[in-house]
């Protein structure tokens, strides 16, 4: 519904996305100091606020990727209606981002997620987040994961009795600042 790319200090603010067909908020490629608060998002059809990047453009001089963002004090529930491989707050391929002070609830998969390529410096707090993975089965509340450079598809999806070790590699090139996970509220 609200495409964001390109922006630097843009504001989503005291809106109610219902019933819309895909994501509620997509914030794409190069963006920085985008705000999303004070919202309420129900029933979308996928995702409630997406901060994506785009991998190949997210090295040299572009940074395609939204930086330092926050997404805050925000009503999420019931979405997903269509996608099922959704969160409240889906982050990837991102750095600095802050999801704060959100109440996050029925939800057929995680409440918030950290995904694919992301460099960290994210912080999670104050959230509020019960009743997902209501339809997958496979996250919780929370869900971790990444794609970095060293991730092995063969390694992650083998048969667990088969020994296939790879090097970690230098993990800091891309998980570059820590995430911080404080005073949330996970439930069921």
């Amino acid at each position: 519904t609200v495409f964001l790319e390109g922006t630097r200090d843009c504001a989503v603010r005291n809106c109610w996305f219902d019933a819309v067909g895909g994501n509620a908020v997509f914030i794409n490629d190069y963006n920085r100091n985008a705000t999303v608060t004070g919202c309420k998002f129900t029933e979308t059809g996928d995702s409630a606020v997406c901060l994506v990047g785009t991998l190949g453009t997210t090295n040299g001089t572009r940074r395609a990727f939204p930086y330092e963002c926050t997404v805050s004090n925000n009503l999420i529930h019931d979405c997903g209606i269509f996608g099922k491989q959704i969160a409240g707050v889906y982050i990837s391929r991102a750095k600095r981002i802050t999801a704060a002070h959100n109440t996050i609830y029925n939800m057929p998969r995680a409440g918030i997620c950290i995904g694919d390529g992301t460099w960290g410096g994210h912080v999670i707090e104050f959230n509020h987040i019960y009743d997902t993975v209501r339809e997958t089965g496979d996250h919780g509340p929370f869900n971790a994961w990444g794609r970095e450079r060293f991730w092995s598809l063969t390694q992650s999806h083998s048969d667990y009795s088969v020994s296939r070790s790879l090097e970690a590699g230098d993990v800091k090139i891309d998980a570059m600042e820590p995430v911080i996970l404080r005073n949330n509220f996970f439930e069921d």
